[in-house]
C-alpha cells in the first residue's frame, strides 16, 4: 500500500468519512442503490428490511450526500483507496462498515481486510446482506480479523436472522425483538455508551423498524 501519512493527503484518495451523530465514531457510506445487489432485489419485495431502507431517504437523498457517495464508491476503486483508509481511521476505537451501501464486490471486500488488519486497536462492525461475499472470504481466507464483527442481516421485517455461526441482524416491528433489542430509539436516537453492536459475543441484535 502507498505510504499516506496525513489525512489531508488521505481524502484525495478515499473521500470524506461519514459522522453520524448516532454513532460513537465514523463510518463510511457509499451509495446504497447501486452498491447493494442483494438489497436491490430485497427492496422490491413487499415487508423486506430494504423495501424500507432507510439509506434511500430522507436526508440520504440530499443532492450533496449523493455526490459524497458517488465519490467515495469510485475512490474505492483506486490502488491506494485501502492505505488513505487506514490514515483516515487513524487510532480511533470505534468504526462502522456501511452507514449507507454494502459490499458490491469481493474484491472491495479484500480491500476492507485489509484497512481493518492495518487498524488493530479499531474495534469495525459491518452490517450486511452480501453474505456470500463472508461465505467466501472465510472459506478461502479463514476467520475474518479479530477487530471485525460482522453481523448477517435478516431478509424480511419480523423475519428469522439467517442461519450461520457468525452474528446477526435483524429487525422487528409486530413481533418481539430476537435476541438484544437495539435501545437506541430510547436515547433520541444515539448508541450513547453502548457498543453491543461491535461485541461478536452477541449473537443477534433486532433493531426496530423506522
Amino acid at each position: 500500500m502507498k505510504n499516506i501519512t496525513t489525512k489531508k493527503q488521505a481524502v484525495q484518495y478515499s473521500g470524506t468519512l461519514s459522522n453520524p451523530s448516532k454513532m460513537p465514531g465514523k463510518s463510511w457510506g457509499i451509495e446504497a442503490r447501486a452498491t447493494c445487489p442483494a438489497g436491490a432485489k430485497l427492496a422490491k419485495i413487499p415487508g423486506s428490511v430494504c423495501s424500507k431502507c432507510y439509506a434511500a431517504k430522507g436526508q440520504y437523498q440530499f443532492i450533496n450526500v449523493k455526490n459524497a457517495h458517488n465519490v467515495r464508491l469510485e475512490k474505492t476503486k483506486g490502488p491506494h483507496w485501502a492505505s488513505a483508509m487506514v490514515t483516515m481511521i487513524g487510532s480511533d476505537r470505534y468504526f462502522r462498515w456501511h452507514d449507507s451501501g454494502d459490499l458490491y464486490s469481493y474484491k472491495y471486500l479484500l480491500k476492507i481486510i485489509q484497512v481493518i488488519k492495518a487498524t488493530p486497536g479499531t474495534n469495525h462492525w459491518m452490517p450486511t446482506h452480501q453474505h456470500n461475499f463472508i461465505k467466501r472470504y472465510i472459506r478461502e481466507n479463514g476467520p475474518l480479523p479479530a477487530n471485525l464483527t460482522v453481523r448477517m442481516g435478516a431478509a424480511m421485517i419480523d423475519g428469522k436472522p439467517p442461519i450461520t455461526t457468525l452474528p446477526t441482524s435483524s429487525v422487528h416491528k409486530e413481533n418481539q425483538p430476537i435476541g438484544v433489542e437495539c435501545g437506541a430509539y430510547k436515547r433520541n436516537g444515539e448508541c450513547g455508551s453502548c457498543r453491543k453492536c461491535w461485541n461478536a459475543s452477541i449473537k443477534n441484535i433486532s433493531y426496530p423498524q423506522h
